[in-house]
């Protein structure tokens, strides 16, 4: 009797208490945080691969453990920053390096896209992690697998880039960059919206806007290699700008918050400026109603 009285009352007082996360799902989350601050540009790109590769395999086991995940999932810890080799200076001086260096225009070019992808992959990768609680708990394996999925395509199109820049002995890094991209990752790391404002609507924004003019550039300088990489690059940045959309939608809606407005007060406070003209079309593919185009970019 004593003992039975022991057990219900020990089983009582536990009951309520959250024990640790499944080891799969925490086996995942290491692995992010560890590419996330690995400081081998390609090594990051592979493991973030391997990653996405290992959702997709387990993608059951980890929706079940996420779904009934009762922790904390949020990262809490520092965000990526450049590869010691990387860097960064003023675009005046980034210029003038270019000129003494007399870099060609297609490695000037592609050393830039590179320095895009990088700073895409290593970004999405954060938000995967960082965010995962601004969710409800039946969306969180979705959002998840979303932003990893982007992250993952990302690290391919660095990976292409890169292997590109060898054929002419140039790695990443060769050449000073600036910290735009950065920045907007560590302005918006309290804060689910702004990143996705920041990184997903605009940055993949004007990539898409961009696009055709630096693939006449890249053909221009019969860099057949380096136009196909960025044709893809550019195929893909539609579907990265849909994921972005449909995010910053959800959470508004979770927060009872009109997206437009939010969406124009957040580039408001961080000086985004919106030049025309735009591409319109990519923008309806990937899934922005004529409403939200019309406030957007024709009202800018």
């Amino acid at each position: 009797m004593q003992f039975r009285s022991c057990y219900n009352l020990l089983r009582k007082k536990f009951s309520s208490v959250q024990f640790a996360e499944s080891s799969y799902f925490q086996d995942i989350k290491q692995d992010c945080q560890r590419a996330l601050v690995n400081q081998n540009p390609r090594d990051s790109a592979f493991m973030i691969q391997k990653i996405y590769k290992s959702i997709n395999n387990n993608e059951q086991q980890l929706k079940d453990e996420i779904l009934n995940c009762h922790v904390n999932n949020n990262y809490q810890g520092q965000t990526y920053d450049f590869p010691e080799n990387v860097q960064s200076s003023s675009v005046k001086d980034i210029n003038q390096f270019l000129k003494d260096n007399k870099i060609s225009k297609n490695i000037q070019l592609l050393h830039s896209l590179a320095h895009i992808e990088y700073n895409a992959m290593k970004s999405y990768l954060d938000t995967s992690i960082r965010f995962l609680d601004n969710v409800k708990s039946e969306q969180k394996f979705e959002f998840f697998k979303d932003i990893m999925r982007v992250s993952c395509e990302e690290s391919e199109h660095f990976i292409l880039l890169s292997d590109r820049l060898s054929q002419d002995n140039i790695i990443y890094g060769d050449i000073p960059v600036h910290t735009g991209l950065i920045d907007n990752v560590k302005n918006s790391i309290n804060c689910p919206l702004t990143r996705i404002a920041l990184i997903s609507i605009v940055q993949e924004g004007k990539g898409v806007d961009s696009g055709d003019r630096l693939l006449v550039k890249l053909i221009s300088f019969q860099d057949k290699i380096g136009a196909k990489i960025l044709q893809r690059i550019l195929d893909e940045e539609v579907g990265h700008i849909g994921i972005g959309n449909k995010w910053f939608q959800i959470i508004c809606k979770n927060q009872n918050i009109d997206p437009i407005i939010k969406f124009k007060e957040i580039c408001q406070n961080h000086g985004v400026k919106f030049f025309k003209p735009y591409n319109k079309e990519a923008r309806i593919k990937a899934g922005y109603d004529e409403n939200w185009i019309q406030k957007i970019w024709e009202e800018n």
